[in-house]
């Protein structure tokens, strides 16, 4: 056929539905190459699917079909990878945020029954080390502490059925030997709480943190809820229309051609071939030319499935 009918032939093949096109490699024949056409139809397509998976998947209800401009045009004006952009930065550090406060919150509970200033367990002049230890080796613990220094003092809560936390606070200069023998006790060490006010007080700040942050997540998820009832109905038209387009455009580069002619090849079931040579004379005449040709290769299986 004529170069200037491919897409012409391409949307009749399509419509059709009865050939499996493959690539066409005759001697003589330059293959046909991705037009730019092509570059922008699967540069929107990647970009308008980026946009539907921030979005939140709504009914859907059939638009007519439009021409591949009409729908370019639409497409970049679409206008929502900024606002969408910026709400998914927004959420990402609301969770981020969020991830933070719920292991902080998980720290302070093994302070909760100690009723002091977190803040005076950063004093210069001692180290103070946290840990949990199993209740029943408290004994030998204090054995151990008093075997190494004099100058210590150890405040020990119940945590639970079978251990104790405790906060031992120490001469700096016996931290090293004291680590040795609190992990030879099987001492498990905990970071120490920063900032001021008691556990329990540091606790309900964060609770109340959390519970504006979860307030925030909420507006984000309604701002998102909004803007996908507002333009998931188009965006679903304009990425199937594109989806198409580019499936249409690919087939191109399966043919041959010349600088003025086509060829394309495909396998046809045979009961099939009158009524594609039918319909295609009957669209491009004496322009287009169909021909059976012999083939050595494997056809493609013919799948035919009741409706």
């Amino acid at each position: 056929g004529l170069r200037k009918d491919q897409a012409k032939v391409v949307e009749a093949l399509h419509e059709l539905g009865l050939v499996h096109l493959k690539e066409c490699k005759e001697k003589g024949l330059d293959p046909e190459k991705a037009s730019e056409q092509l570059h922008v139809v699967n540069g929107e397509l990647l970009r308008l699917q980026a946009v539907r998976n921030l979005l939140k998947p709504q009914p859907l209800a059939r638009l007519p079909a439009r021409p591949l401009a009409q729908v370019l045009a639409e497409s970049k004006a679409l206008g929502l990878d900024a606002k969408l952009g910026e709400l998914q930065r927004e959420r990402e550090q609301l969770d981020a945020e969020q991830a933070l406060l719920h292991e902080s919150r998980h720290q302070l509970g093994y302070f909760k029954d100690f009723h002091l200033d977190v803040s005076a367990l950063q004093a210069a002049s001692a180290i103070v080390l946290a840990g949990v230890i199993k209740t029943k080796k408290l004994h030998a613990l204090r054995s151990t502490l008093a075997s190494l220094t004099l100058h210590h003092s150890l405040a020990a809560k119940a945590f639970g059925k079978e251990n104790t936390v405790l906060l031992l606070a120490l001469d700096k200069r016996k931290e090293s030997t004291t680590r040795e023998a609190l992990e030879g006790l099987g001492v498990q060490p905990l970071a120490l709480p920063s900032g001021q006010g008691t556990p329990l007080e540091q606790a309900t700040g964060l609770e109340k943190r959390l519970t504006e942050l979860k307030k925030k997540r909420a507006a984000l998820a309604g701002q998102i809820e909004a803007l996908s009832k507002k333009h998931w109905g188009q965006l679903a038209f304009l990425i199937e229309s594109l989806e198409i387009e580019h499936q249409r455009l690919k087939v191109l580069q399966k043919f041959g051609r010349t600088q003025e002619a086509f060829a394309l090849e495909g396998f046809v079931p045979h009961r099939d071939v009158q009524a594609l040579k039918q319909a295609l004379a009957r669209q491009f005449g004496e322009k287009l030319a169909v021909f059976e040709a012999a083939t050595h290769e494997e056809t493609p299986t013919l799948l035919d499935n009741p409706k």
